[in-house]
């Protein structure tokens, strides 16, 4: 065997040293000449399939935003027949990312094909997905698409950008897999287009968002604190607005930044939000749930005479039992549910991406429930709650009309007789072990001719089947005036009109009906319902014999005198 060139006392030296290299000759298929070293498999893949990615393209393992750079940089050393060193993000065969350092010595040319010996090894080898110096990590890209602008190799790693079509996607999920759950609620910030602009105040403001991210490496495995930071610039020509991101983990900075926010937004007897981070926390949650069309449900709920623990037990055995409550309330809840204290014995609730009206109303149950299981049976003390429930959209779009009808909703829970729960315009459901009557239904199989009306609008708003089969209907019209229906006038009746003057009366008077000479005992009562003023107005069909006695009675009061029959 003749002396051994330059090129293969290399190769010798590599493979008697186990080391990884390949020798390619870079023309318009990249052969691979050569490979040295022991290793079976690269990255994740096996050998055979590493060797085709390079002959295919070096690009074919990098990111789609850093290909250009990386042909780029391979086809000038090719020309000026240099060496090439060169650093990138690499797809990994689980879809990971990993730092690359490939080194390409020249070696020599064959009919102006350049050869080259490729020595390829990971940077960051050992560190975990997800831990990997988020010191640097900085991200930017366009508010308008969600697409990336620039990225360093963390902010992939981080994201796992190449997976995803637009950054608030990436950020979703993100947050969903790696962040505490009682941290992602910062996270709605970056939902879409609309709530990041809205997030911020004027261009330019600098927003810091302390968290819990999951860690895992060799020395930590849990939750550590990071400081999110994020502005609002101006974007290339053509790019519009753009978002500059960076995480970095910070034990001391983003704890001791956590540590001032937790103490202006938590109410420090129970740990839980208190009436100013309620509505900060609620706002963005109505913001995520406008832009899902999705359901959310606001509840309000106060202890059923908690001034009586305070004077009977002392306050010690009052704050052990807002504790209590506050225990209770989170093994009812999910951690992402907004749980606040806004004041005294009084808590809120907000959850989110709920089905249906439903699932809320069992959830109110399931409120009362765990409340009659608290207590201090050694002291013959138990307790119960009423509970006020608004739905987003139907009872209101802003955090202030949500509390407020949630609020209404309670004040009728605790009026029609304490423990129980009450949905926002309707009537409570107390704790009984059977249903609730239906009160239209009892109304509707009564004998009496029965109809509630608006008195401002004068518009029908209910009408028994005893008044339907008189009237010669089978439904109740969707619209139309009291007065047209029942007595086909074109003006609305002076009774409703001046009803209103004695509300605190039932107002009595005898009709009598033309066609089949009944004679009814009416009785009308001004009322307020859901805001509006109603007359609810009762027929009694009177016997022949009651007439006269009747007469005579309403003959004697001539505030209440009936008409002459």
């Amino acid at each position: 065997m003749g002396k051994a060139s330059f090129p293969e006392q290399w190769l010798q030296v590599f493979a008697k040293f186990s080391l990884g290299f390949f020798v390619v000759e870079l023309g318009s298929d990249n052969k691979v000449l050569y490979r040295g070293g022991k290793a079976s498999t690269y990255f994740g893949y096996p050998v055979e399939e590493f060797i085709k990615k390079i002959e295919g393209s070096f690009a074919d393992f990098v990111p789609e935003s850093e290909q250009p750079r990386v042909a780029k940089a391979i086809h000038e050393a090719k020309e000026a027949k240099a060496d090439i060193d060169l650093r990138f993000p690499l797809i990994c065969l689980d879809r990971s990312v990993c730092l690359v350092h490939i080194s390409g010595t020249y070696l020599y040319s064959h009919q102006e094909i350049p050869t080259y010996l490729f020595m390829i090894s990971e940077e960051n080898q050992g560190i975990p997905l997800f831990e990997r110096n988020l010191g640097c990590f900085k991200l930017c890209f366009s508010v308008a698409t969600g697409a990336l602008v620039e990225a360093n190799l963390q902010g992939r790693v981080a994201f796992r950008v190449h997976e995803f079509s637009n950054l608030y996607d990436a950020i979703a999920n993100f947050a969903t897999q790696y962040v505490h759950p009682q941290d992602r609620r910062a996270f709605v910030a970056f939902a879409d287009l609309k709530t990041l602009s809205s997030s911020i105040s004027s261009k330019g403001d600098h927003m810091e968002i302390p968290f819990r991210r999951m860690s895992y490496n060799e020395v930590f495995t849990g939750y550590r604190w990071a400081l999110l930071s994020y502005t609002l610039e101006e974007g290339s020509e053509g790019q519009g607005m753009a978002c500059d991101l960076s995480i970095q983990d910070s034990d001391y900075i983003a704890s001791k930044l956590a540590e001032k926010t937790l103490q202006t937004q938590l109410d420090p007897l129970t740990g839980i939000l208190n009436r100013t981070a309620l509505e900060t926390h609620v706002t963005q949650q109505i913001a995520l749930c406008s832009y899902k069309h999705t359901i959310g449900a606001f509840f309000m709920l106060d202890i059923d005479y908690f001034k009586w623990v305070n004077d009977t037990f002392g306050h010690d055995h009052g704050d052990a039992v807002l504790r209590q409550v506050t225990n209770s309330l989170r093994g009812v809840f999910r951690p992402s549910d907004i749980i606040a204290r806004p004041g005294g014995d009084e808590f809120a609730v907000f959850i989110t991406d709920i089905p249906s009206v439903e699932l809320a109303m069992k959830k109110a149950e399931n409120i009362c429930n765990a409340m009659r299981s608290l207590g201090m049976p050694e002291d013959d003390m138990h307790l119960s709650c009423s509970v006020g429930v608004s739905i987003f959209p139907d009872h209101g779009t802003s955090f202030e009309e949500l509390y407020h009808t949630a609020d209404l909703a309670l004040y009728q829970a605790k009026r029609e007789g304490k423990d129980r729960y009450c949905l926002y315009g309707e009537g409570s459901v107390p704790h009984r072990t059977h249903k609730p009557i239906n009160r239209e239904w009892l109304f509707s199989q009564m004998g009496e001719e029965i109809y509630l009306c608006n008195v401002d609008t004068s518009e029908l708003l209910f009408v028994n089947d005893s008044m339907l089969k008189r009237l010669g209907l089978t439904a109740l019209p969707e619209k139309g005036c009291c007065y047209e229906v029942l007595h086909g006038r074109n003006t609305p009746c002076a009774d409703c009109i001046n009803l209103h003057a004695s509300k605190e009366k039932v107002r009595n008077h005898i009709r009598k009906e033309p066609e089949s000479n009944t004679v009814f005992l009416v009785r009308e009562k001004a009322l307020l319902l859901n805001g509006w003023r109603v007359k609810l107005s009762i027929s009694t069909p009177l016997l022949p014999a009651w007439i006269d006695s009747l007469r005579e009675y309403f003959s004697s009061d001539s505030s209440e005198r009936s008409p002459r029959l």
